[in-house]
C-alpha cells in the first residue's frame, strides 16, 4: 500500500495545491466526456467527488478544500442548468450544491483522519527504528572507539580475566586479543617499579577491591611479552550500570616514552637556560618579568626573588624607556625583535652595553602570552670596536702623512683612499678619485718601450700575492707629467682569508735615479782603486809571507840550537851527581845539581810546547772522520797516568765520529785528560767522566773532573799563551793554548765551566762527520 509520502512527489505547498487543481481539471474532463451520453446537465458532480477525494489524499486537507471549491464552481458553471451561469435558480439547485459540499466535507474529514492515524503509526514505527538504530550505532561506535583509541585499553570481568584488548594494548603488551582473552590480567599486564625493579600491584585488583577509579604510581614499567620495557602511566575504572552492580574493570594506559623524553628535554633546556653564559629572561605582554636565570643575576645584580614580578623597565635607562613600547608593539604583531644593541642599567646603577634578541612566547593554542629575551654583555666588544675606530683613525692619519704615496682600493679595484703624496704624484684629489677604477688614475708605462705596464693592483687581484713593478716604470699623471717610480702592491685580507682590497705604495724615483747614477760612477772609481789596492796587498802579502817563512825557519833553528846545550847541561849535571865520591855530593851541591836538571827539563819542555804551538798554528792540516771513542780509549791505554790504578776515567756514552785531524785531536784530548788527572788536591784519586751530546750536526764532548777548580776571574785568560794559574803544579802554561788553537783550526769551540774546589768541566764542540770525505784547510 502506497503511503502519502510515496504518492506525493512534490513536497512544497505550491506543488500540493497544483496537484489539487489538477485533480479538479481531470474531474471536469471526465464529466465533459460523459456529456454526449447523459446530456449537459445530468449528474453534474459525478466525477468531482473522486477529484476532491484524490486531492485530499495526495495533497492533504488544504488542497482538498481547494478542490471542493473549484469543483463546486466548475460544476455550477458547466453542468448545472442553466449552464454558463453562476446563480442557483431553484431550491433544488441549492440543495444539490449543499449536498455536494456536505458529502465532500465528510470525505475530506475521513481522509484527513485516516492520514493523521497513519502518520501517528508511522511516527511510532520510525521512532522505534531510530532508537534501535541509535543503540546499534552506539555499540558499533563504542567498539570502534575502543579498538582505535590512541591509548591502550584492556577490559576485564569481575574475576580479573581479560575480556578485550584494543590494537594499542596489543602492540604495547605484545599479546594478541585472541591470545589474551580469558587470561588473568597479571599474565598479560606485567608491571614493575622502574627504580626498585619490584612488581607493582595491578590497578585492576585495587578497583575490584575498592570499586573506585585508581591510577598507577610514578616510574612504572610495563614488561612486554618480548621483554621490552615501556614506561607507562594508566588508570583503571569500574564498569557498572548506573546504581548497578560491578561487572568488570576497564584499564587505560599509554606509552610515556616520548613524554619522558620531552620532560628530559625540558629539564635539559631549563638547565641550559639557567646555566647559560647569556642573560635569559621572560616577560608577559605587560612587560612584567616572569623568569630570571643565574647569568641575569650576575650581570644585573638582582636576585630572582627581587626582580620577578617587576616591570622590565627597571633595567632601562631613563632616556631609553620608549624602546619597551616599540618592543611590545612588535611582539603583539607576532614579530620577533632582531638582535639590536642598546644600554641597560644594573642594580648598582652601572650602565652596561648589551645586545638584545627578543622572541614571542606562545601557549599550546598558539596564543601570544609573552616574550623571551636573550641579553649578551658586549662591554668588551664595544671597547674593541672603539679601539678599532681609534686604530682606523690612526691608520688613516698615518697613511695620510706617510712619505710614500699610498692608494687603497676595494676588492673590485676601485679607489677608496689616496694620501697627500699620491695626490701630488697623480694630480688627482681624493674626492675626484674615490670610486674610480685604479687604471684611470694610476696610468703607468715602460720608460724604454713606452708601452702600458700591467697595473699592479690588477696583478694582485689575479695572483692573490704581493707584487712589485718592473724596472723603468713611468707614472703619467693627470696633467701629463711623467715621473719615474717604483712601487709594490699587497692584498688586504680578512682574518678568514677573504680578499677585502689592495694597498699600493709607490714613490718618486727621480732623486734615487740620480743617486744611483752617482753611485754607479762612485762604484767605478772605487773598483779602480780597489784593483790598485788589491795589487798592493798581494805584493805586501808575498813579502810578509817570505818574512814569516824566514822567521819560522829561524825559530826552528833556534829551538834546535837551544835544546842541544840544554841537553848537554842536563846530562853533565846528572853525571856530576852520579860521579861524586860514593855517589854522595855535599848537600848544597846536590841541591844545585837537582835544580839545574829540573830547570833544563822545564826549559826543554817549554821550547817543545812552543814548537808544537807554532806547528799547530802554521802547518797545513787535513780533516776527515775521527772516531773519538777509539781515540780516547787508545789514549787511556797509552798513558800510564790514565790507567785505572792511577785514575778513574769513565766514558758515559758512545763518543761520536767527528770531522777533524787525528794527530791534533790526540794532542787536544791528551792535554785535557792529562790536566783533569793532574790538577787534583794532594791525596785525592782523580775521577774523570767523558760524555757527548749531539745537536744540528754538532757534537759537544765534555770532560768533567774532581780537581781543584778554577776561579771565575781566571777562566777568561785560561786558553791564552803562558797562563799558569797554580805554581804548585808542573806545566808550561801553553797546553790549553795549544788545545784552543787545535780546536779553532778544526772550526770548533772550546770552553770551561768551573768553581774552586768543585771540579771543572772542559767542553769541546766539533762538527759531526757526514762521510769518509776529507776537507783541507791551509793556514795563510
Amino acid at each position: 500500500m502506497l503511503t502519502r509520502k510515496q504518492v506525493l512527489a512534490p513536497r512544497s505547498a505550491w506543488g500540493r495545491y497544483s496537484v489539487g487543481s489538477g485533480c479538479v481539471v481531470l474531474g471536469w474532463l471526465a464529466r465533459e466526456a460523459l456529456t454526449p451520453a447523459v446530456g449537459p446537465t445530468a449528474l453534474p458532480f459525478i466525477f468531482f467527488f473522486p477529484a476532491v477525494a484524490m486531492a485530499a489524499w495526495v495533497g492533504g486537507l488544504g488542497p482538498g478544500i481547494l478542490a471542493l471549491v473549484l469543483s463546486a464552481v466548475a460544476a455550477n458553471w458547466f453542468f448545472v442548468a442553466p449552464t454558463r451561469d453562476w446563480a442557483l435558480h431553484t431550491p433544488g439547485d441549492l440543495a444539490t450544491m449543499g449536498s455536494f459540499a456536505f458529502s465532500c466535507s465528510f470525505i475530506l474529514s475521513a481522509i484527513d483522519a485516516m492520514h493523521r492515524a497513519r502518520a501517528r503509526i508511522l511516527a511510532e514505527v520510525r521512532k522505534r527504528e531510530a532508537a534501535e538504530l541509535e543503540t546499534h550505532q552506539q555499540k558499533e561506535l563504542l567498539a570502534t572507539t575502543l579498538a582505535s583509541i590512541g591509548d591502550a585499553v584492556i577490559s576485564t570481568d569481575t574475576a580479573g580475566h581479560i575480556v578485550f584488548l584494543n590494537a594499542e594494548a596489543a602492540a604495547l603488551t605484545g599479546w594478541k586479543n585472541s591470545e589474551a582473552e580469558k587470561r588473568p590480567l597479571s599474565e598479560v599486564f606485567h608491571i614493575i617499579n622502574e627504580k626498585t625493579r619490584q612488581p607493582v600491584e595491578s590497578p585492576v585488583e585495587k578497583v575490584l577491591q575498592s570499586g573506585t577509579v585508581m591510577g598507577l604510581a610514578n616510574h612504572t614499567l610495563l614488561i612486554a611479552k618480548d621483554g621490552r620495557e615501556i614506561p607507562i602511566d594508566d588508570s583503571a575504572a569500574p564498569i557498572r550500570q548506573p546504581d548497578g552492580p560491578l561487572f568488570g574493570v576497564v584499564l587505560v594506559f599509554r606509552d610515556v616514552t616520548a613524554q619522558r623524553k620531552s620532560q628530559e628535554i625540558a629539564a635539559r633546556l631549563a638547565a641550559i637556560v639557567e646555566h647559560s653564559g647569556d642573560v635569559i629572561l621572560t616577560k608577559d605582554l605587560n612587560g612584567i618579568i616572569r623568569s630570571w636565570n643565574a647569568s641575569a643575576e650576575r650581570l644585573f645584580g638582582y636576585r630572582a626573588e627581587e626582580i620577578i614580578g617587576k616591570p622590565i623597565t627597571v633595567l632601562f635607562p631613563p632616556d631609553r624607556l620608549e624602546e619597551e613600547n616599540h618592543i611590545l608593539g612588535s611582539l603583539r604583531r607576532g614579530k620577533p625583535v632582531e638582535r639590536f644593541q642598546t644600554i641597560r642599567v644594573t642594580k648598582s646603577g652601572r650602565q652596561v652595553p648589551v645586545a638584545v634578541s627578543i622572541s614571542p612566547l606562545k601557549d599550546q593554542e598558539g596564543e601570544l602570552i609573552g616574550a623571551s629575551k636573550v641579553v649578551h654583555d658586549i662591554t668588551e666588544l664595544v671597547a674593541a670596536r672603539e679601539a678599532l675606530t681609534r686604530e682606523k683613525e690612526l691608520l688613516a692619519t698615518t697613511l695620510a702623512s706617510i712619505g710614500d704615496a699610498v692608494v687603497v682600493t676595494d676588492a673590485e679595484g676601485c679607489v677608496t683612499f689616496l694620501n697627500g703624496e699620491a695626490e701630488r704624484l697623480t694630480k688627482w684629489t681624493s674626492t675626484e678619485a674615490l670610486g674610480k677604477p685604479l687604471p684611470e688614475i694610476f696610468r703607468i708605462i715602460n720608460e724604454e718601450t713606452r708601452r702600458p705596464v700591467e697595473n699592479p693592483v690588477e696583478k694582485v687581484l689575479r695572483i692573490g700575492g704581493v707584487v712589485g713593478l718592473a724596472n723603468h716604470t713611468i707614472l703619467r699623471a693627470k696633467d701629463g707629467t711623467q715621473t719615474p717610480i717604483d712601487d709594490s702592491a699587497a692584498p688586504i685580507r680578512h682574518a678568514n682569508g677573504q680578499l677585502l682590497g689592495v694597498v699600493l705604495v709607490f714613490r718618486d724615483f727621480t732623486e734615487r735615479r740620480q743617486a744611483e747614477k752617482e753611485l754607479r760612477e762612485a762604484h767605478g772609481q772605487l773598483a779602480d782603486r780597489a784593483g790598485h789596492l788589491e795589487k798592493l796587498v798581494r805584493e805586501r802579502t808575498a813579502r810578509l809571507q817570505d818574512v814569516v817563512n824566514e822567521l819560522q825557519h829561524v825559530s826552528y833553528a833556534m829551538a834546535h840550537d837551544m835544546r842541544a846545550p840544554l841537553r848537554a847541561m842536563s846530562t853533565f849535571a846528572s853525571l856530576l851527581a852520579e860521579e861524586s865520591p860514593n855517589g854522595i855530593a855535599p848537600s848544597r851541591a846536590q841541591e844545585y845539581t837537582r835544580r839545574i836538571i829540573v830547570a833544563a827539563k822545564r826549559l826543554d819542555k817549554l821550547i817543545q810546547d812552543a814548537l808544537n804551538y807554532t806547528k799547530v798554528a802554521q802547518q797545513e792540516i787535513q780533516l776527515g772522520p775521527v772516531d773519538l771513542s777509539k781515540l780516547v780509549r787508545d789514549l787511556i791505554d797509552t798513558y800510564p797516568n790514565f790507567h785505572s790504578d792511577k785514575a778513574d776515567i769513565h766514558i758515559a756514552n758512545e763518543l761520536p765520529v767527528v770531522l777533524g785531524n787525528d794527530s791534533l785531536l790526540t794532542q787536544c784530548f791528551s792535554n785535557l785528560i792529562g790536566n783533569a788527572v793532574k790538577f787534583v788536591a794532594p791525596g785525592v784519586k782523580p775521577r774523570v767522566r767523558l760524555s757527548a751530546e749531539t745537536s744540528d750536526g754538532t757534537a759537544r764532548i765534555s770532560i768533567q773532573d774532581n780537581g781543584i777548580g778554577i776561579p771565575k776571574g781566571a777562566q777568561a785568560r785560561l786558553f791564552q799563551m803562558f797562563q799558569k794559574l797554580n805554581a804548585g803544579y808542573e806545566g808550561t802554561g801553553i797546553g790549553l793554548a795549544i788545545v784552543r788553537k787545535v780546536v779553532e783550526r778544526m772550526r770548533g769551540k772550546v770552553g770551561v765551566e768551573s768553581e774552586p774546589e768543585a771540579g771543572s768541566t772542559f767542553w769541546v764542540e766539533l762538527s759531526l762527520a757526514d762521510g769518509p770525505k776529507t776537507t783541507k784547510w791551509v793556514n795563510r
